[in-house]
């Protein structure tokens, strides 16, 4: 069997691939295209994290998840998925070294006592 002939047919046409480079490459930042250096960045993967413990931290007390969710989106100054938020809850409020307590249902606080932080930094 010859497939010389398959592969040296490409099912799409190359002007028109050429056609296409060339309009992506006029497109300018003028005209709604993003270059790669603009385009926003995505958070990392432990930001949200990171801003919810702060959040119950500072908190002193329980709060509800819309409590934490609006802080977060407050204190990021960016719009953060709710999903996000009450995964990072969700995730960590259980196991040994959990970040978070579930007081009840829809309601976390930071799970470390303030007297076991006190200890913690007296003790050395």
């Amino acid at each position: 069997m010859e497939l010389t002939g398959a592969l040296s047919n490409p099912p799409f046409s190359l002007e028109g691939l050429g056609r296409l480079a060339n309009r992506v490459r006029g497109r300018s930042k003028a005209n709604g295209a993003w270059t790669r250096r603009d385009r926003p960045l995505p958070s990392r993967p432990g930001a949200v994290l990171t801003a919810v413990t702060s959040v119950l931290f500072h908190a002193g007390g329980p709060l509800s998840v819309s409590e934490v969710y609006a802080e977060v989106v407050s204190a990021t100054g960016a719009a953060v998925p709710r999903s996000s938020v009450k995964m990072a809850l969700s995730s960590h409020c259980r196991g040994a070294h959990a970040r978070f307590r579930r007081v009840e249902f829809g309601v976390y606080e930071f799970a470390v006592s303030w007297a076991a932080l006190g200890s913690k930094q007296a003790g050395g």
